[in-house]
């Protein structure tokens, strides 16, 4: 895959069969062997962060993890996942289908939630530390051996997902084309892969097959920002995962992140979250403790 890029969105079957549909798979990581390509499922996919850190991207979303949080990516969705540079993700990852395992035995249950599980809207990485119920069930979900406190433990995944976004209305996109968005998603799967190096908005608007205007006008249009913005947020979220790993120095940070200078690094960071990377790593040393 790294030696010949393929910036398609590629669709990975792993929709479970039998009786009882779903399958659950340990999967320790290394950084080169990374999901960094675009694709989606036939199923609801949630997983577990049992270490590591980084940045997920969900179409048009960017959003960080680290050890702890969980994730709830709808079928409809495209996505990929990169990991911290020097660091290796370890997730636990579930594919199911809450009402093929849960009506024939509560035919009654309200599953009316689960249009919410996606859309612009809805953050798909949920943070373990204000919603540790969600990181625990899907914690005992992966050590149950037996079928029927599988099925127990997938009800109170649906109850709780239910108390948390049963009220959630799917944001979508007023002007949302499934086919423009494809258009645009080649530039998306080169951003995440070389965020950190030397990509360009016209290097991005060339493998789009588009015009350097078009493009522009077409990303904006899909994903809300102009491409240069969604660099910039692309290297913040990998910042981010950075600095609260305190492995490096604010400045090795900057240019590991695709950064010309440290100046650069410290305006759009403020930008972005208000403030600066020295106030943010501090901030993170001390909810460690």
């Amino acid at each position: 895959m790294q030696n010949r890029p393929n910036y398609a969105i590629q669709f990975l079957s792993q929709a479970p069969g039998g009786t009882f549909p779903l399958s659950i798979h340990d999967h320790p990581r290394h950084p080169a062997r990374e999901i960094d390509y675009l694709h989606r499922h036939d199923c609801l996919e949630l997983g577990l962060c049992l270490e590591g850190e980084g940045v997920f991207v969900v179409e048009g979303k960017i959003m960080n993890f680290r050890r702890g949080d969980y994730s709830v990516i709808d079928p409809t969705e495209a996505h990929l996942a990169t990991s911290a540079a020097g660091t290796t993700s370890h997730w636990v990852w579930y594919y199911l289908d809450f009402e093929r395992i849960l009506l024939p035995h509560f035919p009654d249950l309200d599953l009316r939630f689960l249009p919410a599980l996606r859309g612009a809207g809805f953050r798909n990485i949920r943070d373990g530390g204000t919603d540790p119920r969600g990181s625990r069930l899907l914690e005992e979900l992966f050590r149950a051996e037996e079928q029927e406190e599988q099925c127990a433990l997938v009800l109170l995944l649906a109850l709780h997902f239910r108390k948390q976004f049963g009220e959630t209305v799917p944001h979508l996109h007023p002007e949302r084309n499934a086919g423009e968005f494809e258009r645009v998603a080649p530039a998306i799967a080169y951003f995440s892969r070389n965020c950190a190096g030397t990509a360009t908005v016209t290097a991005a608007a060339r493998l789009c097959c588009m015009s350097l205007t078009n493009f522009r006008r077409v990303f904006r249009r899909e994903l809300g920002s102009s491409p240069q913005e969604y660099l910039n947020k692309l290297r913040i979220g990998m910042a981010l995962a950075e600095l609260r790993s305190g492995r490096s120095s604010i400045s090795e940070v900057a240019a590991r992140c695709g950064f010309p200078s440290l100046s650069c690094f410290n305006r759009q960071f403020r930008k972005q979250q208000g403030c600066t990377p020295r106030e943010f790593r501090l901030d993170s040393g001390k909810r460690k403790q």
